[in-house]
């Protein structure tokens, strides 16, 4: 199942752009902006910016936020990017699985909220937990409804990439042999 994301919007002096980033293994994205897509592997993150390997070329970006704007230095340029208000984006690890299993972190970052308890019963794309990772919140959504099996994480806490962070369990009458 491919992971579920809405697009960034972004505004850049008078003109918006959306991005759309799709997470599509450990440390690579597929980034989409202005109808082009590149693959982007991220080679290291500081917390003054990233090391990115982009079509065969390395490049850094750094990185620094203030008042809602990001200001990026890369290729000898520099850009302030204000992201734009559009709905919340509600994304699924890009290890979902139709099948009971964890929602895992979509990037490294920190665990700003837990918005479920062990047993409570979700809704598919029902938001669970609300990571931050570069000044900005990703918030991470039940691949199917189901019953909260667990809760791997507590707010204020580090996580890796793909790091298990809540567990859904389908009803027993949707299990495996219950699918059509």
């Amino acid at each position: 199942m491919a992971p579920v994301t809405a697009p960034f919007r972004f505004r850049h002096g008078e003109t918006e752009h959306e991005v759309l980033l799709v997470p599509v293994g450990n440390d690579d994205y597929e980034v989409t902006v202005l109808g082009r897509t590149e693959r982007v592997r991220v080679l290291r993150s500081t917390e003054a910016g990233l090391h990115l390997a982009v079509g065969g070329r390395t490049l850094e970006a750094r990185l620094a936020v203030a008042s809602g704007t990001v200001h990026v230095h890369a290729l000898g340029c520099q850009w302030e990017l204000e992201r734009v208000a559009s709905g919340p984006a509600v994304r699924r690890s890009s290890e979902a699985d139709p099948a009971d299993g964890p929602v895992r972190a979509v990037m490294p970052g920190t665990v700003a909220r837990v918005l479920v308890a062990a047993g409570e019963r979700v809704e598919a794309g029902q938001v669970l937990v609300v990571l931050e990772a570069m000044k900005m919140e990703h918030r991470l959504g039940a691949p199917f409804a189901g019953e909260v099996a667990r809760v791997a994480v507590r707010e204020g806490q580090q996580v890796a990439m793909r790091e298990p962070l809540v567990e859904i369990r389908r009803p027993a009458s949707e299990g495996p042999q219950g699918r059509a």
